[in-house]
């Protein structure tokens, strides 16, 4: 059962079923895939940005930053 503030994050086969309680309602949230080669990254860092924001990195504050890198970390540049 789900508490007050709690976040239950479920991977299904096209995106992140998202189910949130605040005070008495229950929320669900859909972060579908997208057909592209990083469709499934982005989907997460959508839902994290959406849920999480405050602890994103801001123009005067500093915090988490998430990029997607098309190379790989062993490529040259």
């Amino acid at each position: 059962m789900l508490e007050e503030g709690d976040i239950l994050i479920r991977r299904v086969s096209n995106g992140f079923l998202i189910k949130t309680k605040t005070d008495q309602e229950g929320f669900v949230f859909v972060y579908e895939d997208t057909q592209t080669d990083y469709g499934e990254h982005q989907a997460l860092i959508n839902f994290l940005f959406d849920h999480f924001g405050y602890l994103f990195q801001s123009k005067k504050r500093g915090g988490l930053v998430l990029k997607i890198d098309e190379d790989g970390y062993g490529k040259d540049s």
